[in-house]
């Protein structure tokens, strides 16, 4: 992971920061309240499945994975997917799509790329999403990095420059994920261009 401390406002949780966040999903109201209506799990499965997690890796495999594949077998009729096969697993890309909820969007993303053997994306999400501290906690656990809104033009120079920098870093390491801030009024169908980094 890019982990170094210039990113230290834009960028996933490290490992070190895995245990914390972990702990403090484990008692937030809201975000249990709202997986126990999303999965169909109990509190103490959620808390179960959740414990012991040490890497961004393992809370995408054991929990938010399995999460997110429970949610589309209990509330959808099945997601297809073309072109996985294209998609070369020694190849960095940066996935560039609208979108009509880019949490939600990216892990089923992530969840299409496991089942073909790909490694899952760093997604990018704005800081204006980033409601509470629950939420900040589950993006960050699931690889996304903050898109800085709300900023004066002269900072969004700044900002732009240190995620270019982030990105060119990353994706030489991973797939990273992209949507548009105006996806969700432009398109209704969601649609994903790969884009192989050099």
């Amino acid at each position: 992971m890019t982990s170094d401390s210039e990113f230290n406002t834009i960028r996933p949780y490290c490992d070190s920061e895995i245990e914390a966040a972990i702990e403090r999903l484990c008692k937030s109201e809201e975000f249990l309240t709202l997986f126990t209506h999303l999965t169909k799990m109990d509190r103490a499965t959620i808390q179960g499945a959740l414990q012991g997690i040490r890497s961004r890796a393992e809370f995408q495999a054991k929990f938010f994975g399995p999460a997110i594949q429970s949610l589309i077998n209990t509330t959808t009729d099945g997601i297809t997917v073309s072109g996985m096969e294209l998609v070369d697993k020694n190849t960095s890309y940066i996935f560039m799509s609208n979108h009509r909820d880019i949490i939600l969007d990216s892990a089923i993303l992530n969840v299409l790329l496991r089942q073909h053997g790909n490694k899952y994306t760093r997604a990018a999400i704005g800081s204006n999403l980033l409601i509470n501290d629950w939420v900040t906690d589950l993006v960050k656990l699931d690889s996304c990095f903050v898109i800085e809104r709300d900023i004066t033009v002269r900072e969004m120079l700044t900002s732009s420059a240190l995620r270019s920098k982030y990105i060119r870093k990353s994706s030489k390491k991973t797939k990273i994920r992209y949507g548009s801030p105006n996806g969700k009024e432009e398109l209704k169908t969601a649609m994903i261009k790969p884009n192989p980094v050099y």
